[in-house]
């Protein structure tokens, strides 16, 4: 697992994720790809009943696992062109490069999986093999905090698989139990300490990242040099800029 992972985004929000120190934990049902979310099994009193079904997905509380769980997105590299053009706003945006350890992404305590066991499987069809967690101890929706070995199979096949489409993205998810958060402010669980805000007609959970754990920035070869200046002087630690190898497809991100 590399030390640093990176995350793509337009020049608005790394401004925003710099400024707060935090960087959003998103619900499943919030994601892009009708594909990309968990067909799960119904829940009673805190296990799993008919577990192959994901017609009903709700716990006795109304709760589900697109509702109370978080998950943020990503990359191995920082010189993906796909992923510039798809998520930098087309090179004109930021990456944000994240310390795993500094950041608490590496915690077993604090995670459902932590970023070492995070990495996305990419596959043509989905696993239609029973995703049994019938006899599942301790695996309760909205209070699933820590990483579970023995059940590492269950959850990656939940949260962790997606089409091939999308294997240029080199995906690394940490996910995180969401429940107990206050609907609007900061509040602090077991999975680390979140500030809840509406954005846009929608409630969103930032989580409050620990001092350095963003250790690079890298702005794309087509950011504008008024925010290349202005984000520098902000930005304590690591600077860099990527750009096209004269003659290649491939980029390069040197310091600036």
């Amino acid at each position: 697992m590399p030390k640093i992972l990176y995350k793509y985004v337009n020049m608005h929000t790394a401004k925003q994720i710099l400024t707060t120190n935090s960087i959003r934990f998103s619900n499943m049902s919030s994601f892009n790809d009708p594909c990309d979310r968990p067909e799960l099994p119904i829940q009673r009193m805190g296990r799993f009943s008919n577990p192959t079904s994901h017609l009903v997905r709700a716990n006795m509380k109304g709760q589900v696992w697109e509702e109370t769980t978080g998950v943020l997105c990503l990359t191995r590299s920082a010189t993906n062109a796909l992923m510039w053009a798809h998520y930098g706003n087309s090179h004109k945006g930021m990456i944000i490069g994240f310390n795993t350890a500094r950041a608490g992404f590496l915690i077993k305590t604090k995670n459902m999986i932590p970023a070492q066991f995070g990495s996305v499987i990419y596959t043509r069809d989905p696993d239609k093999s029973p995703n049994d967690l019938s006899d599942a101890k301790n695996i309760i929706i909205g209070h699933t905090f820590k990483y579970i070995p023995g059940r590492y199979e269950q959850f990656q096949k939940l949260f962790l698989t997606k089409p091939l489409d999308w294997a240029y993205e080199e995906e690394v998810r940490v996910v995180k139990c969401l429940g107990g958060l206050s609907e609007v402010g900061t509040s602090e669980i077991k999975s680390g300490k979140f500030t809840s805000k509406n954005y846009k007609d929608e409630l969103i959970h930032l989580y409050n990242l620990p001092n350095r754990a963003i250790s690079e920035i890298h702005f794309g070869m087509n950011a504008s040099q008024g925010d290349m200046e202005k984000i520098s002087k902000l930005f304590k630690g690591k600077c860099y800029h990527c750009r096209r190898i004269e003659g290649s497809y491939k980029f390069l991100s040197e310091p600036i």
